[in-house]
């Protein structure tokens, strides 16, 4: 990155510093440097016609229409869905400014253009080279308004739009009523978005900059992810409703949407097919996220996969319900898909050991399936959980058609009675992460 360019992002992160902290005047300062510099950057054009709006300038939504039809024209959706939420929610009097039309239009028009697209990456604008370090001395704000575009023609063809769950999964009813019903937020640099144990009931999608996903394991965060414009997190919340397994926090001034459970049934009871498509688009989440991550998959090629998968049924299971006793006849193979599951073990003497606690991904069960014997622990739900089981029948089916998945359970069987004979031994409990036994 060159100097200039290093120079135009730190003004762009100026002024998004300041709008968050309610500094109007300094974040159309900053960005005025930006469109000055960079005069076809849509993102910093889309920031000065949102900061002008909040200066109660009529040019500001009529530019963030415009804005958001050139986003789409050139195959950004997710940018373009952005700036329209800035027009609602910044214009409420925009029937009476004749608004209410382009603003429609253009959301029918985003939404005909993604409808039923397969999931892929989020296209993402990237601005054009700076030119130049902005030298004038002209009024900030006047620098703005000269750059603004005006024409609110929503009708051109442009470049193919990229996918943009989940509104791509929803009929066009349900996306302009869930477009003007979800929450549209802007988090500063540091600021924590949800809380690893806390109770959730939301969707986020990241429309602009990133977070960071982090989880404690053995008393330290350690982070697994960072996350960039696109990425969807918490999709499981509006399903099941599981306490939320990660800390997320903006490593940058960041935008996001949220959608909860009162937006989706709001927007349910107009549209009642809307629970189901949510539902599915959920599923679909969860599992091509099991079949990315959980080691029962690795190794298989992807028409293994789904073969696997299919032989798999779904189950929701309650806050304390007992899915596997301890000393009781094989029940199953499970993987956690959402949610939590506590491993526990009863010594001689009547107390009871606790030996994990698993998340996404992890898989129990499979030992006395395995061995041929009685369950060796209990399985409880820690709260409201989604499970995929596999019954002892079609266990044995997978397990011979599938030697990698055979030998995964095997060696896995061997380290967990190892590691369970050491706790049990020394009264240690163990960490979600570490090897259990059921």
């Amino acid at each position: 990155m060159s100097a200039l360019e290093a120079t135009t992002l730190d003004r762009a992160k100026d002024a998004a510093r300041a709008e968050l902290e309610g500094k109007i005047d300094e974040a159309i300062a900053a960005v005025a440097d930006v469109v000055w510099t960079v005069p076809e950057d849509l993102e910093a054009l889309r920031t000065a016609a949102r900061l002008t709006a909040k200066k109660g300038r009529d040019e500001g939504p009529r530019a963030l229409v415009a804005v958001a039809g050139a986003l789409l024209d050139r195959g950004y959706p997710l940018a373009a869905l952005g700036a329209l939420k800035d027009v609602l929610d910044l214009a409420p009097n925009r029937t009476d400014a004749g608004l209410e039309a382009p603003i429609k239009a253009a959301l029918e028009k985003l939404h005909s253009r993604v409808a039923g697209r397969a999931a892929g990456r989020v296209h993402v604008p990237r601005p054009p080279l700076p030119m130049a370090i902005s030298s004038s001395e002209s009024e900030p704000l006047a620098t703005i308004l000269a750059a603004l575009p005006t024409d609110l023609n929503t009708n051109e063809i442009g470049a193919e739009a990229g996918p943009l769950p989940p509104f791509s999964e929803v009929s066009s009813g349900c996306f302009l009523d869930l477009a003007s019903t979800m929450a549209h937020r802007r988090l500063g640099d540091g600021e924590v978005l949800v809380s690893e144990g806390d109770a959730g009931s939301s969707l986020f999608i990241v429309v602009h900059g990133s977070v960071e996903v982090s989880r404690t394991i053995r008393d330290a965060p350690v982070v697994l992810a960072r996350l960039g414009p696109g990425a969807i997190l918490g999709e499981m919340s509006l399903v099941a409703s599981p306490r939320r397994g990660a800390t997320v926090k903006a490593i940058e001034p960041t935008e996001i949407f949220e959608i909860d459970r009162p937006h989706v049934e709001h927007v349910a009871a107009v549209h009642p097919a809307f629970t189901d498509e949510l539902v599915r688009f959920a599923r679909r989440r969860m599992v091509g996220n099991l079949l990315a991550t959980s080691p029962l998959f690795k190794g298989l090629d992807e028409s293994a996969k789904m073969e696997v998968l299919k032989a798999f049924t779904s189950r929701v299971v309650g806050l304390g319900e007992l899915i596997i006793g301890e000393g009781s006849e094989p029940v199953g193979l499970f993987v956690v898909a959402s949610g939590e599951v506590e491993i526990s073990k009863t010594e001689p003497g009547g107390d009871r050991i606790v030996l994990a606690h698993l998340r996404e991904g992890e898989v129990f069960g499979e030992i006395a399936l395995v061995e041929g014997s009685k369950t060796t622990a209990s399985a409880v739900a820690t709260q409201r959980t989604v499970l995929l089981g596999l019954g002892a029948s079609a266990f044995q089916k997978i397990r011979e058609a599938h030697p990698k998945v055979r030998e995964y359970l095997e060696a896995l069987t061997s380290d967990r009675k190892s590691e369970t004979d050491r706790v049990m031994g020394e009264g240690e409990v163990l960490d979600a992460d570490d090897l259990i036994l059921v």
